[in-house]
């Protein structure tokens, strides 16, 4: 049986690295899954409905990542406000080291700031080799659920941000926004509300992410 709670130290080796991804498989196998509007697949973790490009992130960083006290992360659905938050972060986290003049904020977009676990960090499984060497305060930022996240986060005095979004204008935007990264534009505004009132969207439902974050 998969212990998802199980940790590697954050300096990572190829070994290392190939264990934790035959563990995410294993995990991922048995995982229940739904389709999504757009026809792509979903899987449910700990209650939240993660993206197929999103998953194997998730779940290797549940097995690697160690969280330190003065982390801060930024938590949120998808289309929520998470990248002007990540501007406003960056801005307070670093007042001291930057000014109006000379800030990344001005020619850097906010992503390239504070990176996502499950889709930079993490991605498609990989593990990062550099995290322990970051500076203090490492901002990190996901739209997965709290239960969700890994345990070291629950554990430790990180501090996490959260923001949320009136659900009726987080769902259009949401909407908008995946059908103007897709050519085909097969959903319809009706099938993807419906699916997003079922909780079956990404990084839904809508209030599990809330009241998890409450806890």
């Amino acid at each position: 049986m998969v212990n998802e709670n199980s940790t590697i130290s954050s300096t990572s080796s190829l070994k290392e690295e190939e264990e934790i991804k035959k563990k995410v498989e294993e995990l991922l196998q048995t995982l229940p899954t739904e389709i999504k509007s757009d026809g792509a697949p979903l899987y449910l973790y700990k209650g939240c409905w993660v993206p197929f490009y999103a998953i194997r992130g998730l779940l290797a960083s549940n097995f690697h990542f160690q969280a330190k006290n003065n982390d801060i992360l930024l938590a949120s659905l998808p289309k929520s406000g998470t990248t002007w938050l990540k501007a406003i972060i960056f801005s307070i986290v670093n007042r001291h080291r930057f000014t109006f003049e000379n800030t990344p904020v001005l020619n850097t977009h906010p992503h390239k700031l504070m990176y996502f676990l499950e889709f930079d960090h993490y991605q498609n499984g990989n593990l990062p080799k550099d995290l322990d060497h970051l500076p203090q305060h490492r901002m990190f930022s996901s739209h997965c659920h709290y239960d969700s996240l890994p345990q070291s986060i629950k554990h430790s005095e990180c501090k996490i941000v959260y923001v949320s979004r009136n659900p009726m204008d987080n769902s259009i935007f949401l909407w908008h926004f995946l059908r103007s990264h897709r050519q085909d534009e097969q959903a319809q505004m009706d099938e993807s509300l419906e699916k997003y009132c079922n909780g079956a969207h990404g990084f839904g439902p809508f209030w599990d992410s809330i009241l998890g974050i409450g806890k």
